[in-house]
């Protein structure tokens, strides 16, 4: 019988099987933690926008200083990605710089940690009993 979450240290998590040598309850109640707190630091943070904001700018900086220096189109094609990457970057450097501390901050606390763990193949799901330990699925996956 294939292996899946009804193994007492199989987690199934983003379409993907994984075992750690945690029971399955206690690892994903600390995935559905770090998650949850990868959430609400996204949204005090706001980096999708200073990011995408400077991605925009410094596209729009590199395609109008290649336009006035009358640069071959095929020179725009190699360039707009750097323009795009540099502008993300500087984008969500002057975010962290310009905003201030919250307190909305210092109330998400520490990311909660996840122990260790290790995807499963499909083939080893396939063909490792039932019964197996922890230890042993993991060595299986990892080719140990």
């Amino acid at each position: 019988m294939p292996i899946d979450e009804s193994h007492p240290n199989v987690v199934r998590f983003d379409r993907k099987l994984w075992v750690s040598t945690l029971p399955a309850e206690e690892l994903a109640a600390q995935i559905t933690a770090q998650r949850a707190w990868d959430d609400a630091n996204s949204r005090v943070n706001r980096w999708p926008w200073a990011i995408g904001v400077g991605a925009v700018i410094g596209t729009a900086v590199l395609y109008a200083a290649t336009t006035l220096l009358g640069a071959p189109l095929v020179v725009n094609l190699f360039l707009l990605p750097v323009g795009f990457a540099v502008g993300a970057v500087l984008g969500g450097l002057v975010s962290e710089r310009l905003r201030p501390r919250r307190d909305a901050d210092a109330a998400l606390g520490d990311r909660p940690k996840v122990d260790p763990m290790t995807r499963i193949p499909r083939r080893v799901a396939a063909r490792a009993d039932a019964d197996s330990t922890a230890q042993e699925l993991i060595d299986l996956s990892t080719g140990r």
